[in-house]
C-alpha cells in the first residue's frame, strides 16, 4: 500500500473517531439535568427522561429540582404572609400551593370571602384552622367548620374569643372534652367581658 493511502486512510479514521466524540458529546448534551428540565414542562416527560439517564444525573436533576421548589416556596410564603399583597393575588396563589402557603394564605387579612371558604376545604387541618382565625370568614362557613372531623380545627374555633357566642355555644357539647371544655372557659370569658361593658355602660349612664 501506497505512503499516500495510508495517510488518507487515517485521516478518515481520525475524521470518523471525531465524529462519534461529537455524536457522542451531543447525545451527553441532550441529557444534561438542566436541558431535562427546560424540554419537560409535565411530571409524564420528566419520569421518561429518567429512564434515559444516568443515576449520577438522575441525583443532580433532583437536586436542581429540590432548590427550585424550595425557593419557589420561599417567594410564595413571602407573598402570602405580606399584609399588602391584593387579594386577587392571594386567590390565584390559594388555587396550587403547597400547606405552609395555603395556611399563610387563609391567616392574610387581605384574604377575601370566597378565597377562604375554598381554603376551608382544604386537605390540611392547619388550613382549615387557619381559616377559622380569619376575620373575613363567612359565619356559615364557621359553623361548618364547627362539624370539621379534625379535632384541632374545632379546637381553634372553641378557643377563639372573636367570634360570637352562639357559634362557640355549638361546641359545648362536643364528643372530645378537650374541645368543649375549651368552648366553656371562651363563652364564660365572653360572659365576663360583655359584664364588664355593661356596667362600664350603666356607670357612664349614672354620672
Amino acid at each position: 500500500m501506497r505512503s499516500t493511502d495510508i495517510s488518507i486512510n487515517t485521516t478518515l479514521e481520525q475524521i470518523a473517531v471525531k465524529a462519534r466524540s461529537l455524536e457522542d458529546r451531543r447525545r451527553e448534551e441532550s441529557l444534561k439535568p438542566r436541558q431535562c428540565l427546560d424540554s419537560a414542562p409535565n411530571p409524564f416527560i420528566i419520569e421518561r427522561g429518567l429512564e434515559l439517564i444516568t443515576t449520577v444525573q438522575r441525583k443532580i436533576m433532583f437536586t436542581v429540582l429540590l432548590s427550585y421548589t424550595s425557593k419557589l416556596q420561599r417567594t410564595l410564603l413571602c407573598f402570602a404572609n405580606n399584609p399588602q399583597t391584593p387579594a386577587e393575588v392571594l386567590n390565584y396563589m390559594s388555587e396550587n400551593c403547597a400547606s405552609v402557603v395555603a395556611k399563610a394564605i387563609a391567616l392574610n387579612r387581605n384574604t377575601v370571602a370566597h378565597t377562604l371558604c375554598r381554603l376551608a376545604k382544604h386537605t390540611d387541618p392547619e388550613v382549615r384552622a387557619a381559616v377559622s382565625e380569619n376575620s373575613h370568614t363567612p359565619l356559615t362557613t364557621i359553623v361548618d367548620l364547627c362539624k370539621d372531623d379534625n379535632v384541632e380545627v374545632r379546637y381553634s374555633i372553641a378557643e377563639n374569643p372573636l367570634l360570637p357566642s352562639p357559634i362557640i355555644s355549638l361546641l359545648i357539647n362536643d364528643e372530645n372534652p378537650y374541645v368543649s371544655c375549651r368552648a366553656s372557659k371562651t363563652l364564660s370569658r365572653l360572659e365576663r367581658e360583655q359584664q364588664l361593658i355593661s356596667n362600664a355602660r350603666t356607670k357612664s349612664l349614672k354620672s
